[in-house]
């Protein structure tokens, strides 16, 4: 399903958080979140489909992204998987004071065109942001991690750019975080545009 990618991109360490990530393994702790000196954070990724929310180390993280849910071209989600194992992580996270999010997207075989879809309407960008927030509430969740691979250089790049505004107004009023997984190199590079003051001059 998404493995191959995970792996990758937790190897890899593209996370827009720019920050330390931790793997996810071995023996609990009820230790609270771990403090990383500089704003750095600790940033662990919870597949659906394999692990224990019990082998999770809380007491190394400061943050945890449930993966995955899949958007559609209309701005819904698809159901989660494994409800009752996103709705134990946000338990046992947040008694570790870990801030857990849902990332939403991942590889899906290569397959972006609901995300491409959604962003390119208005109307679909507004029921995606309406049940994001939905889904955030329902699970108590902290935040999400939009994982959209990828958006293209263009037309698509300024889509990505109006629904992460969106969603980060609806998400930050409330409180909640925004996060993306992006890449840090190559022709996908630019699909996620940056401010002018983040750009090389030559």
């Amino acid at each position: 399903m998404h493995r191959p990618h995970l792996r990758r991109r937790l190897a890899a360490g593209a996370l827009a958080l720019s920050t330390a990530v931790a793997t996810l393994a071995l023996t609990p702790s009820a230790a609270e979140a771990v403090v990383l000196p500089n704003g750095f954070k600790s940033v662990g990724y919870l597949p659906s489909w394999s692990g224990s929310v019990n082998s999770i180390q809380y007491g190394r993280l400061t943050h945890v992204n449930y993966a995955f849910v899949l958007p559609n071209g209309d701005g819904s989600l698809r159901a989660v998987e494994n409800p009752g194992k996103l709705s134990s992580l946000v338990s046992l996270g947040h008694a570790a004071n870990v801030k857990v999010s849902i990332a939403i997207g991942g590889w899906n075989d290569g397959d972006d065109s609901a995300f491409e879809a959604l962003a390119a309407n208005s109307g679909a960008r507004g029921a995606f942001v309406n049940n994001v927030v939905a889904f955030v509430n329902q699970y108590n969740l902290d935040g999400v991690d939009i994982d959209w691979e990828y958006p293209d250089p263009g037309a698509s790049a300024s889509n990505y750019t109006l629904l992460m505004q969106q969603l980060g107004s609806a998400l930050h009023s409330r409180g909640k975080l925004l996060t993306a997984a992006v890449v840090a190199e190559g022709y996908y590079v630019n699909g996620v545009p940056r401010p002018s003051s983040a750009r090389s001059t030559g």
